[in-house]
């Protein structure tokens, strides 16, 4: 037979298969020769599965990354198209072919598993064994993931699922955002074109542009929720952000405390084509806990998060980005972004010669260190004049709290510190300082009219910290005047935020004498300068 050539084999006296298929043949291994009969034919493939029985183990699609594959969720069916050449166990299925639609799956909310065990198609609610040949898989009856993995050993499949999982090979840069920003359209991010590698198996996820998003959060004991078309990437209420707090029995929604940062970390899944599970392409996870100290938070990681009742399906999907927020000043924003790389529970954030992805210390910087949006030097100190307008107030005795509505027309709040609000409370005539953290440093001028009634008159002026904890007393200052009249008064004071009392509670500005007087407030100045983290 000129189609038969005989080579020596003389390493492998005895064959662990009678059978070995080559690209443009087959192999025969002849004991009784020792010899290595090779076949070249263009029906090769026609001769074999004539003859013999092909029992090798890799299972899988030919061409994992051309096959299609859309999830009908009214249906409650996928149907595959493309590129379609699956096999189970070296044996092709003949009835898997471009536009093969399963049966549809149980109308029960839960989690499907769509598989081929060798002769029928089968949708279980029991997670697929790795030997079986994944098709796809349904979270909750509401989107698909894509799981045509191509051909490989069950052992070799094993091994990649726990070790490797679904990791990111390109794309996921968040743009058009904008750190230590208010404005709620500055704090909703676009993810560009996204690649996943589940294993072998890729998926092309396409950009995220319209500002809306799938959010998700845990209820009950573990009970995994999704809300879809978010105007926002976290809950809210009101302008405070809700965290996901377990209170030892159930999951809850807890509103951030002033001041505190949390981490909401993006997962993209390899979902499939249909426009359902789309949505659920980028899942922003609800932060689970909160803290005053940004550290704290930036040291979690993907692997501290709480899947709830999905844990076990970890390893299909891929955080590829932390977003640290911070609550502040009735309001919040977005302190930095980091894009992630690695598998969900070996994530870390990616360090480089670029900044698609960049952390700040403290309120210093804005942008993204990008061409189109480049890291700016945001003025951190400031200062603000409230201006009183209202009437004058009468002393008789005791410590006799100041009062100023802000009214007046030289009011002045537009050089604000970054980061803060308010300094002054006109409904409690009050200090605030909540929305500065420890260390800032703050200088207050007073002025004023003050008219005394005698003559050799002493009166005062001082602050009260701590209201409502231990409240402690600064002197402001101390006058003394020989005649009867009207005095115009300025007096000046510093000092910084070292407890969290004073930061937390507020102070009054309070005036005293030893007569009676008439005190003519025009208003504070009140400036800032804060601490870099």
């Amino acid at each position: 037979m000129s189609n038969i050539q005989s080579i020596p084999y003389p390493s492998y006296t005895t064959a662990n298969r009678n059978l070995l298929v080559v690209d443009n043949g087959f192999i025969i291994n002849n004991t009784d020769t020792n010899r290595l009969e090779i076949f070249k034919s263009p029906n090769w493939y026609s001769h074999i599965n004539s003859n013999f029985e092909i029992t090798l183990d890799p299972t899988g699609f030919n061409n994992p990354e051309n096959v299609i594959v859309t999830y009908n969720k009214i249906d409650r069916t996928i149907t595959l198209t493309g590129t379609i050449d699956a096999y189970w166990r070296g044996t092709k299925i003949s009835t898997l072919v471009s536009g093969w639609t399963s049966v549809a799956h149980n109308i029960a909310v839960d989690n499907y598993y769509l598989y081929y065990n060798g002769t029928n198609f089968i949708w279980s609610n029991s997670v697929w064994k790795l030997d079986m040949l994944q098709i796809a898989f349904i979270s909750k009856s509401l989107f698909a993931c894509r799981e045509t993995h191509g051909l490989m050993d069950w052992q070799t499949h094993l091994e990649l699922h726990q070790t490797i999982g679904c990791y990111r090979t390109g794309g996921a840069d968040f743009t058009s955002y904008v750190l230590n920003s208010t404005t709620a359209t500055n704090r909703r991010p676009i993810i560009s074109e996204t690649t996943l590698k589940d294993e072998d198996l890729s998926t092309i996820l396409p950009a995220l542009t319209n500002g809306i998003y799938t959010t998700t959060f845990l209820s009950g004991v573990n009970t995994l929720n999704y809300t879809l078309n978010s105007a926002e990437i976290i809950s809210l209420t009101g302008n405070n952000p809700n965290y996901n707090k377990f209170n030892g029995t159930n999951w809850v929604q807890t509103p951030m405390s002033s001041n505190a940062y949390a981490a909401i970390f993006v997962m993209a899944a390899p979902v499939t084509t249909d426009v359902d599970s789309q949505l659920y392409r980028f899942q922003f996870i609800q932060p689970q806990t909160q803290s005053i100290t940004l550290s704290t938070i930036q040291s979690l990681t993907a692997a501290s998060i709480n899947y709830g009742e999905t844990s076990f399906l970890v390893p299909e999907f891929n955080v590829v980005a932390k977003i640290i927020i911070r609550y502040t000043g009735g309001n919040w924003f977005i302190f930095s972004v980091a894009k992630l790389s690695g598998t969900t529970n070996t994530a870390v954030a990616i360090q480089g010669g670029f900044l698609s992805g960049v952390t700040t210390t403290g309120l210093a910087l804005s942008g993204q260190g990008t061409a189109s949006n480049p890291l700016t030097i945001l003025q951190r100190d400031g200062f603000m004049d409230y201006n009183h307008s209202g009437t004058t107030q009468s002393y008789t005795s005791g410590d006799l709290q100041v009062l100023n509505d802000g009214t007046g027309i030289y009011t002045l709040k537009t050089y604000k510190p970054l980061g803060i609000t308010e300094l002054w409370n006109t409904t409690t005539n009050q200090f605030n300082f909540s929305d500065l953290a420890l260390g800032d440093e703050i200088f207050i001028r007073t002025d004023g009219i003050v008219t005394t009634t005698s003559v050799n008159q002493v009166f005062g002026t001082k602050i009260r910290f701590d209201i409502g904890g231990t409240p402690y007393d600064l002197p402001l200052s101390q006058s003394y005047f020989k005649s009867v009249g009207s005095y115009q008064v300025s007096r000046t004071i510093q000092f910084y935020i070292g407890n969290t009392g004073t930061l937390n509670n507020p102070a009054q500005l309070l005036f005293n004498s030893d007569d009676a007087a008439t005190l003519q407030l025009t208003g504070f100045y009140i400036s800032v300068k804060r601490r870099v983290n």
